[in-house]
């Protein structure tokens, strides 16, 4: 087999439907948990298959599963965590729906786990942001990201922290 992707496997993509077909999660988190049990299942391979399944409940207008579903993914018990292309595709479906809380949430993830968006991603937050009437918030988030990126006042981990503690502060103040 030349491509050896799951994603390009026909049989994985028509279980992904018919598992989002389903009226609940039921059946696709018992595969995901039997799936992490399986010694010999690549990592690349499982998140893959996560990924196709988040976008297509997020494509059936299935926001909440979706989410449900990446948030497993994010848990400390999860084996493996999301990947930079699965929280960029999250980042998309957020923005798609507008969801910018979560969106925000997805970021801070990745931020905890070293990592930033990339500059389209992090516009489609800054979006998210901007429709929900949250200026002053995208204002300051976006400072504290071109601080990250530019490594100004020190080295990347400082401007990570720094990110960190203004999303957390924004969350916080959005929940309240």
């Amino acid at each position: 087999m030349a491509n050896s992707s799951i994603e390009s496997l026909s049989t994985i993509q028509s279980l992904v439907q018919r598992l989002c077909e389903e009226p609940n999660l039921a059946q696709t988190m018992a595969l995901i948990t039997k799936l992490k049990h399986i010694r010999c299942l690549k990592k690349d391979d499982f998140l893959s298959l996560n990924k196709l399944l988040i976008v297509e409940y997020f494509g059936r207008r299935r926001f909440k599963e979706g989410m449900k579903l990446f948030g497993r993914l994010c848990g400390e018990d999860s084996k493996w965590a999301p990947d930079y292309s699965l929280c960029e595709e999250v980042i998309k479906g957020c923005y798609r729906w507008p969801m910018g809380f979560e969106a925000l949430r997805v970021v801070r993830f990745m931020v905890g786990n070293s990592a930033i968006p990339g500059p389209d991603s992090w516009g489609l937050v800054l979006r998210c942001l901007l429709r929900e009437a949250r200026v002053r918030e995208a204002q300051e988030l976006n400072e504290a990201f071109v601080g990250c990126v530019h490594k100004e006042g020190g080295t990347l981990v400082n401007g990570l922290e720094k990110l960190a503690k203004v999303i957390d502060r924004v969350l916080n103040d959005w929940e309240n």
